[in-house]
C-alpha cells in the first residue's frame, strides 16, 4: 500500500473551524432572542410593565446562559477527544474568544445606545431595534438611565461567561446534573463496573 502524501495527509486531519464556534455563540443568542418572545407576548397581556420585563428578563437569560452553556459542553468534549488523538491542538480559551467575538454586535449596539441614553441623537427605530435585539435582557434595558445607564455593558458578558464555563466543564467532562442528581460517591466493590 503507499503511503499518503503529505496534502492527503493534510485533507484527512480532523479539526474544528473556529468560525463554526463563533457561529454557534451567536445562534444561541439568537435562540434565546426568539425564545425571549413569547413570555413578553404573554406577560404584555396579562401582567404590568415591571413583571413583563422581570420575567421576559428572567427567561431570555436563562435561555441564554443554559443554550450557551451546552452547546460549547457538548463542543468540548468532542475537541477534548480530537486534543487526545493528535487531530488538533489543545486551547482552553477557544470557546471564550468565540463568544467574544460573537458579542461584538450586542457591544456595539449597546455602546451607541449606552451614549444616545446621555446624549440622545439616534433616531427613534434604533431604540426599538435595540430593544428587540437586546430582548432576553429587556428589564436591564428598560432601566437604563443616567447616571448609571454604562452598566449596561455587562449585559454583553453573559455569553462568554456561559461560553467558557460550558466548555471548561465539556473539557473535564464534569457534568452539573451529575453533581446534582448524584451526591453519594460510589462504595468500593461498585469502582469496579465503572
Amino acid at each position: 500500500m503507499p503511503e499518503k502524501t503529505p496534502e492527503q495527509n493534510k485533507a484527512n486531519k480532523m479539526k474544528s473551524p473556529f468560525h463554526h464556534l463563533v457561529i454557534r455563540a451567536f445562534n444561541t443568542y439568537t435562540y434565546s432572542v426568539i425564545v425571549s418572545l413569547v413570555p413578553l407576548l404573554v406577560c404584555t397581556a396579562y401582567l404590568t410593565d415591571l413583571w413583563t420585563y422581570i420575567i421576559t428578563t428572567f427567561v431570555g437569560m436563562a435561555v441564554c446562559f443554559m443554550l450557551t452553556y451546552s452547546a460549547f459542553w457538548g463542543t468540548a468534549e468532542r475537541d477534548r477527544n480530537l486534543v487526545l488523538f493528535g487531530h488538533i491542538k489543545e486551547d482552553k480559551l477557544r470557546a471564550l474568544r468565540a463568544a467574544l467575538y460573537a458579542s461584538i454586535p450586542l457591544a456595539v449596539l449597546t455602546l451607541l445606545y449606552i451614549v444616545n441614553v446621555y446624549v440622545p441623537f439616534l433616531p427613534n427605530w434604533f431604540t426599538v431595534a435595540y430593544k428587540i435585539f437586546a430582548l432576553p435582557f429587556l428589564g436591564f434595558v428598560m432601566n437604563a438611565r443616567p447616571p448609571y445607564a454604562f452598566l449596561l455593558i455587562f449585559i454583553c458578558a453573559l455569553s462568554p461567561l456561559a461560553a467558557f464555563l460550558g466548555y471548561r466543564n465539556g473539557y473535564n467532562l464534569v457534568r452539573i446534573m451529575d453533581r446534582i442528581l448524584y451526591k453519594q460517591k460510589p462504595r468500593d466493590k461498585d469502582k469496579r463496573l465503572r
